[in-house]
């Protein structure tokens, strides 16, 4: 298999190759890394490669698929991280154990083999910390690749691998997502673990999940990974359905409201943003659901940037803070 060969693949498709001894992981894990020597030097989404890479179960229904995690929250035990940040260089940082979410995806099959750029904390809508300059877009590099997960976002766009962790509090799983042409989801709070270091990250806004090229991928991997942890905060039941199969049932009739005014009904700064609000519209009335436009949005700006403004600058401090303590 050569590289675009192998970049034609979804993560399940990959595993059903191992499984059928068609391909090693071993084997995989070398293309990955062919992945990153060729783009990266133009698109920057790697902090480090890991020497060792740290194995997945080779039974899991992901067995043997390459993946990277985002340089910040998820911990994997020994893996060094940076944080976006200068204060951290050298990676002078690790955690001595691993997060419930991760011991997941190995169990699931994923070797996490690297990992990837982020802003400084994670504070931003783009990846360019002074840290690492900045990560360009696979589709076009002279553009963002969107943050905060941008670098996970743009090794999976680029073909490197099929997977790649990230975290969303106020977007950063769904704004490089779409930046980068992926399925971006990010899974009601409680639906994946966050221990055991955290329950709450900031004030509860904050999933971790991970970015895709298909809608299996992400489906298949939210069924190996969701559920409940010990002493979990949000104990959120398992789903009666699992998404796999969810996915595969026609969904018609959702009542769906869209605002290309804004949220105010004031004349939009881009006629193009509102175009596209429009056409996203009139597609999902074409397949069966009802849209409906709106003027208003019965929702105050201000006041949501004010209150959210004082969470995520608490829970920076904080961050600033544990770090000082854990150093």
């Amino acid at each position: 298999m050569n590289l675009e060969e192998y970049a034609a693949h979804d993560a399940v498709g990959l595993a059903e190759l191992v499984s059928k001894g068609e391909i090693t992981a071993d084997e995989l894990v070398a293309l990955a890394k062919e992945g990153i020597e060729k783009t990266n030097p133009a698109l920057n989404f790697l902090v480090r490669e890991i020497e060792v890479p740290v194995k997945g179960d080779a039974s899991g229904a992901m067995g043997g698929v390459p993946f990277m995690v985002k340089d910040i929250l998820i911990q994997a035990a020994g893996v060094p991280q940076t944080m976006g940040s200068r204060a951290l260089a050298g990676d002078i940082f690790s955690a001595p154990h691993s997060s419930e979410l991760f011991k997941r995806f190995q169990k699931a099959g994923l070797t996490t083999i690297g990992r990837t750029a982020a802003p400084e904390f994670a504070f931003n809508g783009t990846t360019e910390p002074v840290a690492n300059g900045p990560t360009c877009n696979p589709w076009n590099t002279s553009i963002s690749a969107g943050g905060s997960s941008g670098g996970s976002a743009a090794a999976v766009a680029a073909g490197v691998i099929p997977l790649a962790h990230g975290n969303d509090g106020g977007g950063s799983l769904r704004i490089p997502a779409a930046a980068c042409g992926l399925v971006g989801l990010k899974p009601s709070r409680g639906r994946t673990p966050l221990g055991p270091d955290y329950q709450l990250p900031l004030m509860g806004m904050v999933s971790e999940f991970a970015m895709s090229r298909t809608t299996r991928d992400s489906a298949v991997l939210l069924d190996l990974v969701n559920g409940p942890e010990a002493n979990s905060f949000v104990p959120l039941a398992k789903p009666e359905i699992l998404y796999s199969e969810s996915i595969k049932r026609p969904m018609t009739g959702l009542r769906i409201a869209i605002a290309p005014q804004g949220f105010k009904g004031e004349k939009p700064t881009q006629k193009a943003l509102s175009d596209e609000v429009r056409r996203v519209g009139n597609l999902l009335s074409s397949m069966g659901h009802n849209v409906t436009d709106i003027i208003h949005i019965p929702f105050d700006p201000e006041q949501f940037h004010t209150a959210n403004y004082r969470f995520w600058m608490s829970f920076l401090a904080r961050g600033v803070y544990g770090l000082a303590q854990a150093l």
